[in-house]
């Protein structure tokens, strides 16, 4: 449980890191792009102050040429607005005989040409307050500041909100289980049986090891061993090279003579006794019927080894 909760308190820590990293980036962004938009409108306005003579001369022609233009269009108003008032005199001259509805019309009709002849009158004695230049902004210098960014906020409330409350479920207390336990039956009486005691006969009887063989007689070149009264072989086990001649005592008879390599075993009947000869005892175990045959201590490395029958 603790560590499920650690666990959601670190992926919580890591988003929230990730959701900060990202709006400072954003942010950064803005700033950058609201000190370029002011560095591109201080050039520009550096630019128009240094607009070269022949800019000027241009753009006054220009304002000269629109101010005649609005001249001759409010003459043009004016004449066909002198034009309209004429008629409308003209009209109402010939038409006060008629209803008074249509007496009343003419005032409009006539009072209509002499508010247009006033406006264009302030047209051409003020030609600047009607027609004022409108400059177009360079493409590219609008700035629109890019939006904040409420939807990451609320992405990293979500995300806090949601730890917290894993956290609160996590640490929370566990409500106890009922469990329902079974109804308690009384056991069956236990009958005692007694164990049956194995016989005698059929006790196994594990054989005891032989014991081992030690010298009658020793010196530090040779030894005398009397053999068991069955003895079946000698078995010399080399773990080291070793050379070996085995004859009978009695008869001098060679049972057996050879290197023995490391690893290697050989059998030699002694029923009649046998000596041994070893070129290096250290490499060599000797045994009689499974027991070990024991060497003297201090012995020599080539030792005479003489078995005697019982």
């Amino acid at each position: 449980m603790g560590g499920m909760t650690l666990l959601l308190v670190a992926f919580g820590l890591v988003v929230v890191a990730a959701l900060a990293a990202g709006l400072r980036r954003r942010l950064a962004d803005e700033r950058n792009s609201v000190r370029d938009y002011q560095q591109t409108l201080e050039t520009l306005r550096h630019l128009s102050e240094r607009r070269p003579p022949v800019a000027r001369r241009r753009e006054e022609k220009v304002r000269s040429s629109s101010a005649d233009a609005v001249k001759e269009r409010a003459s043009t108003m004016l004449a066909s607005s002198a034009r309209l008032s004429e008629r409308a005199r003209r009209a109402a001259a010939s038409s006060r005989s008629e209803a008074p509805a249509r007496r009343e019309a003419v005032p409009v009709a006539v009072g209509a040409p002499a508010g247009a002849a006033q406006a264009v009158r302030e047209l051409i004695a003020h030609p600047e307050l009607h027609g004022p230049v409108r400059s177009r902004s360079m493409p590219g210098t609008r700035h629109r500041p890019r939006p904040t960014a409420p939807v990451a906020w609320t992405a990293a409330a979500v995300v806090v909100i949601a730890v917290v409350t894993g956290v609160a479920l996590a640490m929370g207390p566990s409500t106890p289980t009922r469990t329902s336990t079974p109804p308690v039956t009384a056991a069956p009486p236990v009958r005692h049986l007694s164990a049956a005691r194995p016989s005698s006969s059929r006790r196994s009887s594990f054989p005891r090891p032989p014991a081992a063989l030690d010298p009658v007689t020793s010196s530090a070149t040779s030894a005398t061993y009397d053999l068991p009264p069955s003895p079946s072989a000698l078995t010399l086990t080399a773990s080291g090279p070793c050379w070996v001649q085995a004859t009978v005592p009695s008869t001098g008879q060679v049972l057996w003579t050879g290197t023995l390599q490391s690893g290697r075993a050989q059998s030699i009947p002694a029923a009649s006794g046998a000596l041994l000869r070893l070129g290096n005892a250290s490499n060599v175990q000797v045994t009689v019927g499974g027991a070990p045959v024991h060497l003297p201590s201090g012995f020599a490395l080539v030792f005479d080894m003489t078995f005697l029958p019982a």
